[in-house]
């Protein structure tokens, strides 16, 4: 028997190069289908789209009892869109999957080989949550037209209201809670550590913001560090300087400097 040998071994360098080069166009279509490809990925999915609609049907209906509304309480098409906390968790769970599958799952070695520039791959899936985020967003927000039009052809005290700026700090507020989850999952790299942090470390700096009347000094910080109150300020109404840079502050703490951080730790991190 004789054997085979060959003239130079086979590199991933040379894989590469024998590959045409990958648009981020084509990127963002192979993290898009990533998001339902995978059996994980398309039962999260089809889970938070029946949660999402069953938690805006149930709100609208019990909004409409006699024991649950006063006499003047009008239900709103808004209002109805942007009820559901499920969308929120859904697609923090989400974006924190898209991130951390890649080492979990040991797909990273084929990734990074059919294209190695780390941060295109992660720049792609940042976008395709953003984009996924949006859609949902305009989900929630046609499943609450039809909520509002089965209420008020049932006479229910509802109307149209859709107020543009409020839908705006409602879009913004779920970007940046997807935003937040997806720099929690760069920074660990593990879906389990990522979704505790994500779920526990807001609800603490929370706690501070309800110790505030107690505690002067600490209610004077916790305007700065507490992600959930600084958010809901976009909602409430015109917002001072102080508000905005309080928001700066913990955009920059919550998201910025976890997503920075992972960012490099995702550049060089060991693929094996």
């Amino acid at each position: 028997m004789s054997n085979i040998t060959l003239d130079y071994p086979v590199t991933s360098a040379q894989v590469r190069k024998s590959l045409p080069p990958s648009s981020f166009g084509r990127l963002l279509k192979v993290e898009a289908r990533k998001l339902v490809d995978t059996r994980a990925g398309f039962w999260l999915i089809l889970s938070g789209v029946v949660l999402t609609v069953a938690a805006l049907i149930v709100t609208a209906v019990l909004s409409q009892l006699p024991e649950v509304r006063g006499p003047d309480t009008v239900l709103t098409w808004f209002t109805v869109s942007s009820t559901s906390s499920i969308l929120s968790i859904f697609l923090g769970v989400l974006a924190i999957l898209t991130m951390t599958t890649e080492w979990t799952t040991r797909t990273a070695l084929t990734t990074f080989t059919l294209e190695p520039r780390r941060l295109r791959v992660a720049a792609a899936k940042m976008l395709v949550l953003a984009l996924a985020t949006l859609v949902m967003i305009l989900f929630s927000v046609v499943v609450g037209a039809v909520v509002i039009a089965v209420l008020k052809a049932t006479g229910g005290n509802v109307n149209w209201s859709m107020p543009l700026g409020e839908l705006g700090a409602f879009t913004v507020q779920t970007l940046f809670n997807t935003f937040m989850a997806a720099g929690f999952a760069l920074l660990m790299a593990n879906t389990a550590a990522a979704i505790v942090a994500y779920f526990a470390l807001p609800m603490a700096a929370g706690v501070l913001v309800s110790f505030g009347d107690i505690m002067p000094n600490l209610g004077k910080v916790a305007p700065w560090i507490a992600f959930q109150p600084s958010l809901s300020a976009l909602s409430a109404g015109p917002m001072t300087g102080v508000q905005w840079a309080q928001l700066a502050v913990v955009v920059l703490l919550w998201i910025g400097i976890p997503t920075a951080i992972g960012l490099v730790l995702w550049q060089r991190r060991q693929v094996s």
